[in-house]
């Protein structure tokens, strides 16, 4: 797991339980594994992960796996500074299979272009106070 140095605004959210209902996704990061969570009843899976089944309001849903790799979809590459961020950094639109995409930060070496298609595999990062969350790397 990479190290991430916490910066003024903390862009990252509070893991516990007591703070968070969905704090069992950063428990399985923690373990290296990205999850959401799947309604038990209707079989729909969502993202981002979910209390209350958007489609049938069910509260019975379960954690599922995700895949650890994608390809690039699309991205962008930010030079100016955004609160939180190291600069540059890069944003992008991971396919994880047919029917996921996601938004996520994307790693890679500063003097190698980025490739729409190219395959990205999943990265957790931990924070100085040890809270995790997820990025995916070339």
């Amino acid at each position: 797991m990479e190290q991430v140095p916490l910066h003024i605004t903390d862009i990252f959210p509070q893991e516990k339980p007591e703070t968070n209902k969905l704090h069992q996704f950063y428990t399985n990061l923690q373990d290296n594994r990205l999850t959401t969570t799947q309604c038990t009843s209707c079989g729909q899976r969502h993202w981002p992960p979910r209390t209350v089944c958007p489609a049938c309001l069910s509260q019975k849903l379960a954690w599922v796996d995700l895949p650890r790799e994608g390809r690039i979809l699309a991205y962008t590459t930010y030079a100016m500074p955004l609160p939180g961020f190291d600069q540059p950094h890069t944003i992008g639109l991971i396919q994880l299979d047919q029917h996921l995409k996601l938004v996520s930060r994307i790693f890679h070496p500063a003097d190698m272009e980025i490739n729409i298609g190219e395959k990205v595999a999943l990265v957790v990062l931990t924070l100085q106070d040890q809270r995790v969350m997820f990025a995916f790397s070339r």
